[in-house]
């Protein structure tokens, strides 16, 4: 058994070699196993946002749900792949707090190899901060968080 693998997420191999988690809680994966969790996460959500802001030095995003962190390191893969200069901040709301401790034992992909020091922060601390990328994890309920959250700049 996984270490990741608790009595209420199971990791599960997607086709695209990456793995995602299963929700006991709400019966259900947390990507589509068919696409793939890191073909999701590039495909449908980083990718399209990315050719809105080509022409931003900095993007601010409030990523709705944390979850397993898919969304934000794959908007940082591939900002540091084609747009190594650009400033991002990310805030993101997640109400699991035991699933974001859960992290450090899940299995990423190879392509997130380089921003294990950002999740061990980010269980850690709740925020990741550099010179170029800022994120953040609020943990509680997303509906509360986002009453506060700047609207002005985000996508």
């Amino acid at each position: 058994m996984n270490s990741f693998d608790t009595k209420l997420h199971t990791m599960t191999l997607s086709e695209d070699g990456s793995y995602t988690a299963y929700s006991k809680e709400y019966d259900e994966h947390y990507h589509s196993t068919k696409d793939g969790a890191l073909h999701e996460s590039l495909v449908k959500h980083v990718v399209p946002a990315f050719k809105m802001m080509k022409n931003k030095a900095e993007i601010t995003i409030l990523d709705i749900c944390f979850g397993l962190g898919f969304n934000t390191l794959a908007t940082l893969y591939y900002v540091k792949q084609n747009f190594p200069d650009f400033k991002i901040n990310i805030y993101s709301p997640e109400l699991d707090a035991d699933l974001v401790k859960s992290l450090n034992e899940f299995t990423y992909p190879k392509e997130f190899d380089e921003f294990k020091e950002i999740i061990s922060g980010l269980i850690e601390n709740g925020v990741y901060d550099d010179d170029s990328w800022h994120v953040e994890i609020f943990l509680g309920d997303a509906r509360e968080y986002i009453k506060k959250f700047p609207t002005t700049s985000s996508i």
